[in-house]
């Protein structure tokens, strides 16, 4: 079953890091928190200090049980995952910011079945001819990619993600370098900037125990759109020394669906049922989130090329999938 393993890695390696033509499940606000908003109103803004540089971790924890067309028996899956990755603020000005990232490092564990894939960018056995994913992310591993941000806080420009295409898909098949190049995208980088440093903060001062709502989409490439509709609310503060903590807890609901391109590894994609909880926590002093975390549940169904069959024909797929997601800044500069 290794041709389901690798065919999901795109959306397992976006999902670190985002709707469906149904009705989709809005979270309750009565759910998120039952207390009325007290207190001073705070502002909650991400700060960009020239100079200043972040060291985040995130890591994934992922089990699924995934039900192939033909195939009486489910393949249960389990990806474990942890990147590392830094933010440096170049430049900032009233109109503009310029941040770079850097690609530090990247660990991935994939059970499927009777396959198995183990990579850690940090190893001794890092350049393995046996593992698949060596030479992928190798190519990935040390890279840098600057975003310009206007006032606003939307990116404006991206630089650096051409030359990691361009590394990449030297090494790839044709078909698999398209997709990678999806997967890969400007706009895929972007979103990594959007959800762990910008979304789900409050667009105006909130007091605690105050909700609002925010809306996004995450572009998976070949494989769709994936959205978000969520709940938030300010649920604590507290203090350390002179800086403030402000813990916001997250309640949604996500969908998401793509093109019936036959050609299209993944065509067919659809989030029958999602859902979202978590917190995240501001840290005053430094102007950005310092944690995130996030659970979520999904129903998919999708499509993927049939091993057996040589004529390219592709085969159904449905899987339940449960995520724990966590993005922290364990140093700062």
């Amino acid at each position: 079953m290794k041709f389901f393993a690798l065919a999901l890695v795109p959306l397992l390696l976006l999902a670190n890091c985002s709707k469906n033509p149904r009705t989709p499940i809005v979270a309750d606000s009565k759910e998120i928190s039952s207390q009325k908003p007290t207190g001073e109103q705070v502002d909650i803004k991400v700060k960009w200090v020239v100079g200043k540089k972040f060291f985040h971790r995130n890591t994934l924890d992922q089990k699924s049980t995934v039900h192939i067309a033909g195939v009486l028996t489910p393949v249960v899956q389990h990806l474990q995952q942890e990147q590392e990755y830094s933010i440096e603020v170049l430049k900032a000005n009233l109109n503009e910011t310029t941040i770079e990232m850097e690609l530090l490092s990247q660990k991935i564990k994939i059970n499927a079945g009777e396959d198995k894939l183990d990579f850690d960018s940090k190893s001794q056995n890092k350049n393995d001819p046996d593992n698949v994913l060596a030479p992928i992310i190798q190519q990935i591993v040390g890279s840098k990619i600057q975003f310009i941000l206007g006032s606003d806080g939307e990116i404006k420009k991206i630089t650096g993600v051409d030359d990691i295409l361009a590394r990449v898909q030297r090494i790839l098949p044709k078909e698999e370098a398209q997709s990678f190049q999806g997967m890969f995208s400007e706009d895929a980088f972007a979103q990594v900037i959007k959800f762990y440093m910008l979304h789900g903060l409050p667009t105006r001062p909130v007091k605690r125990n105050e909700q609002w709502n925010a809306k996004s989409s995450m572009n998976l490439g070949p494989l769709g759109v994936m959205s978000f509709d969520d709940f938030y609310v300010l649920d604590e503060i507290n203090f350390v020394g002179a800086d403030s903590l402000f813990t916001i807890k997250r309640k949604g609901s996500i969908s998401g669906s793509s093109s019936d391109n036959q050609k299209v590894v993944g065509s067919g994609f659809k989030i029958r049922s999602g859902s979202n909880v978590g917190f995240l926590i501001f840290h005053s002093g430094w102007g950005q989130i310092k944690e995130s975390t996030t659970e979520m549940n999904l129903e998919m169904s999708m499509k993927i090329p049939n091993p057996n069959n040589p004529t390219g024909a592709m085969v159904d797929v449905n899987s339940d999938m449960l995520q724990k997601i966590k993005d922290e800044i364990y140093k700062a500069e």
